[in-house]
């Protein structure tokens, strides 16, 4: 209950004459009560009305149905389709790409052309940021001298010297690989030192070990591949005709540069990965196996 003006100062009257008139304090409200009473009555019927309306409503039953379990089987099932699909013609899922983009671009048409036009229009959308993205991964991954290199590579890139950076990134590659193995081996030894710590055999169910297995498939069947250097020269780029001055260096673009990068950045990742893994032998590395 609160009080007017009037009230307060009646109040203040009868305490500076208490002295001479002393009143309960029930009377200072005497004009007051039979108005408050008849409020609450009124809110109090009201009240009973609404409760009485509520009574007569009759809440419909709904049927939730019960939500299905998330079907694992079937994402991992799908996400190596998507994977075989991109990373047959060089793209494989990187460490800064977006997995639902990277998944949308796996389902599209199986081809070449396709595939590598849409990968380029990724990496330089909203303003390279894609390129922006893996670039900073890699050079802050990287200890001095390969941050040293890696910039410089860059730099190739964006003055469009790609036959400048194509064979150094298929040799950063190379040193990704020996980082992860941490060995001293090249080549085929290499690769099958590195490939049981990219993925485990027969193990379909895990996000890693499918991704570590498409890295497996485009080093084995494309950048690594033993090909005679007499047969025509394939769509994707091989370490052995490059380094070995057999290629055709008019023919490598920014979409093979763009591609190397993806291998890097995904290699790179799967370093720091191994290195989070209390049980891995490689728990002492460093930044670039230093």
């Amino acid at each position: 209950m609160s009080l007017n003006k009037k009230d307060s100062n009646e109040m203040n009257e009868t305490s500076l004459t208490h002295a001479k008139w002393p009143e309960p304090v029930h009377k200072l409200f005497k004009d007051k009560v039979p108005q408050r009473l008849e409020y609450i009555l009124t809110t109090m019927e009201a009240l009973e009305k609404v409760n009485e309306l509520l009574a007569q409503i009759q809440i419909p039953t709904i049927d939730i149905p019960e939500i299905p379990e998330n079907n694992w089987g079937d994402f991992y099932t799908n996400l190596t389709k998507e994977c075989d699909s991109n990373v047959k013609y060089g793209w494989c899922l990187s460490a800064c790409m977006s997995l639902p983009e990277y998944r949308r671009i796996g389902g599209t048409k199986d081809v070449q052309n396709s595939k590598d036009k849409q990968f380029l229009e990724y990496f330089e959308a909203n303003g390279l940021s894609l390129y922006k993205n893996e670039k900073e991964y890699i050079l802050s991954s990287s200890n001095k001298d390969w941050e040293e290199f890696y910039r410089e590579c860059f730099e190739s890139i964006e003055n469009n010297m790609f036959k400048v950076c194509i064979p150094s990134l298929l040799t950063a590659i190379e040193h990704e690989l020996k980082n992860i193995g941490q060995t001293e081996d090249i080549g085929w030894k290499l690769i099958n030192v590195v490939r049981p710590k990219l993925e485990e055999k027969d193990e379909t169910t895990s996000f890693d070990n499918i991704i570590g297995s498409s890295i497996v498939f485009l080093l084995k069947n494309s950048i690594f591949k033993n090909r005679p250097f007499k047969n025509s020269r394939s769509n994707l780029l091989n370490r052995n005709r490059v380094l070995h001055g057999r290629d055709n260096p008019s023919a490598w673009s920014k979409i093979d540069a763009y591609k190397l990068i993806t291998t890097i950045s995904a290699l790179r990742l799967f370093s720091e990965c191994l290195l989070e893994r209390p049980e891995s032998n490689n728990a002492t590395l460093s930044k670039d196996g230093f």
